[in-house]
């Protein structure tokens, strides 16, 4: 069944205003065990499954707008830990926003990486991710070149690094990299080395990087351009936009450090994007390795705005802090069930409307289930079994030229053929010998009139109807109950 119908569990995740910069739309949030009820991870009776294959998002409580996801990590049990990305279509200043995780559903697996909601859409604006520093590419799927060795570590946020050397080719084709696009890395070291390359021992689009004090921008037009940086200690975010080929502003730790216009940056889509290495001729020779570790790797197709940085860095520097999971709940299924057990007496709704999904069970033992006003759309189903006096409808469908058969066993009324016309309404009462209807346009009320001999008769265009029995009487009354 599709996503909401049979998810059990589900609570709203709540992103204050102060942690959100600026107008963004299509961002992807970092989500990890510190953002999400405790009970999800638990491994209990209300988990979601280990490694995170029921695990869905949604705008809002119904689950009508389902999220893109990617499950980097799920671990249940002892030492729970998650790692997982949520596109966001707005994140917006001003307001407090929220979304909605739903889990608890046995058998679920996470949506192959081409669906609508599954990785590739997640990252549809970038060219290149990777959460491990270069080991794997979540944006496209394409396999990577190793070039050299290195062992993985521990992450920003708890996930995956890799340690120096960063010996990792990415696939030539990630496009030209010229104009309108930003590269980004989480680095945790002080070494003079290489955050992202594309350039051989003899061909040079870009090199980017810190040395003796500065981070440096090496271009292909003209040459090395650096400005003064000292890096904090442990881990820490890089953004470098580059806005037009001579136009490139550097960002630390969601904050401008400088901007760059001595440079030029031409076209050489030919040479593979590297990671924490420059190309000395060719696969396998190491140059201006980063002697320390790189996590988190990105390369985006497009310019990311100060304000998108910003976010972006309270969310992956203190993901706790970001984000806050509210009080879990049952999610029923995407539905709503309204179940009515009455042991005594009536039951009654003056306006009873249920909507797609929804299901209605009566289950009267004694006596009376009534409402004024019980209204059924997208073709649903009301069933009522009343076991003492023994009144059903089988196929009650309000649609037009449908037929209504009312079944009375006690006095065996009948009709074949009553037809409604479209938004009619017919309430009927059965209370021991009176068949009545408030509001029954089927004949002319003018022609109604009560008869001395105790018949009643209706005329509407050569139409007659009598009463059942010497011992009965029919007549109308105003009565606002539907007695089933």
């Amino acid at each position: 069944m599709a996503f909401p119908t049979g998810w059990a569990r589900k609570c709203i995740i709540t992103i204050p205003d102060a942690q959100i910069s600026g107008s963004n739309t299509n961002f992807p949030v970092l989500v990890t065990e510190d953002n999400l009820p405790a009970e999800m991870l638990g491994g209990g009776v209300n988990s979601a499954l280990n490694g995170g294959g029921d695990v869905r998002f949604s705008e809002d409580a119904s689950g009508a707008v389902q999220l893109s996801c990617e499950v980097v990590s799920f671990i249940t049990g002892g030492t729970p830990f998650a790692e997982i990305h949520v596109k966001l279509q707005t994140l917006n200043t001003g307001a407090d926003r929220t979304f909605y995780v739903w889990y608890k559903k046995t058998g679920e697996i996470q949506p192959p990486v081409t669906d609508p909601y599954g990785r590739n859409a997640v990252w549809a604006d970038y060219a290149f991710v990777s959460h491990d520093g270069g080991v794997t590419d979540s944006a496209t799927g394409t396999a990577m070149v190793d070039d050299g060795s290195g062992v993985v570590a521990t992450g920003p946020w708890g996930g995956a690094a890799l340690t120096a050397p960063r010996q990792r080719v990415l696939d030539a084709s990630i496009g030209d990299l010229t104009t309108g696009f930003t590269l980004q890395n989480w680095i945790n070291g002080t070494g003079d080395a290489t955050y992202f390359s594309r350039r051989d021992a003899s061909t040079n689009q870009f090199q980017s990087g810190y040395w003796s004090g500065t981070i440096f921008l090496n271009t292909s037009g003209t040459g090395s351009v650096a400005f003064s940086y000292n890096p904090v200690a442990g881990w820490e975010k890089i953004d470098i936009v580059i806005n037009t080929p001579t136009d490139v502003d550097v960002y630390a730790n969601g904050v401008f450090e400088a901007n760059i216009n001595r440079i030029s940056i031409t076209s050489r889509p030919t040479i593979p994007l590297r990671i924490g290495y420059r190309g000395n001729g060719g696969l396998g020779t190491i140059g201006w390795p980063y002697a320390g570790l790189i996590g988190e790797s990105r390369v985006v197709n497009g310019v990311l705005s100060s304000g998108w940085l910003t976010t972006e860095h309270n969310n992956q520097s203190s993901p706790a802090t970001f984000a806050t999971a509210g009080t879990p709940e049952n999610a029923a299924g995407g539905g709503i069930t309204l179940t009515v057990q009455k042991i005594s007496h009536n039951i009654s709704s003056d306006a009873l409307i249920l909507v797609q999904m929804h299901n209605l069970n009566v289950a009267p033992s004694n006596h009376n289930l009534a409402s004024l006003s019980a209204v059924l759309t997208f073709g649903l189903t009301v069933t009522a079994d009343d076991g003492e006096h023994v009144l059903a409808s089988d196929d009650v469908i309000l649609f037009q030229n449908q037929i209504l058969v009312i079944s009375d066993n006690g006095q065996a009324v009948s009709s074949d053929d009553v037809i409604f016309l479209q938004f009619q309404t017919m309430i009927m009462q059965n209370s021991v010998h009176l068949l009545s209807a408030d509001i029954a346009p089927l004949f002319d009320s003018a022609s109604f009139a009560p008869s001395p001999s105790r018949m009643h008769e209706a005329r509407r265009a050569n139409k007659s109807f009598s009463n059942a029995g010497e011992l009965r009487t029919i007549e109308a009354i105003n009565h606002s109950t539907k007695r089933i």
